[in-house]
């Protein structure tokens, strides 16, 4: 048996604005991923070369971006240079290719 005094007080709830933003976050990125894996997929049934998809997947996020780049590059300059080695081979251009490939 246990006693009511060693029960511990139930857990603090988040606010439901915050719980709200939680499940909008998560929406969010289930609509991302599946979006790129839809995309990957329809590569192979349309006259686009994967490095067609690739030039509008990530240059037209490279032309919107580029006026806010001179107001970021005191933080990009302290990125370590091994951190970025490891996100330009890693993840974005190289990811796309590689999946498109096993897509």
């Amino acid at each position: 048996m246990t006693d009511s005094t060693t029960i511990p007080a139930p857990i603090r709830r988040l606010p439901e604005a915050a719980t709200l933003w939680g499940y909008v976050a998560i929406a969010v990125a289930v609509t991302i991923w599946a979006g790129f894996a839809l995309s990957i997929r329809a590569i192979g049934g349309s006259t686009l070369a994967p490095a067609d998809v690739a030039l509008i997947r990530f240059g037209l996020p490279v032309l919107l971006l580029a006026p806010l780049l001179p107001s970021r590059l005191r933080a990009l300059r302290r990125v370590r240079p091994m951190d970025a080695a490891l996100v330009a081979f890693g993840a974005g251009l190289p990811f796309f290719f590689l999946a498109s490939a096993g897509g």
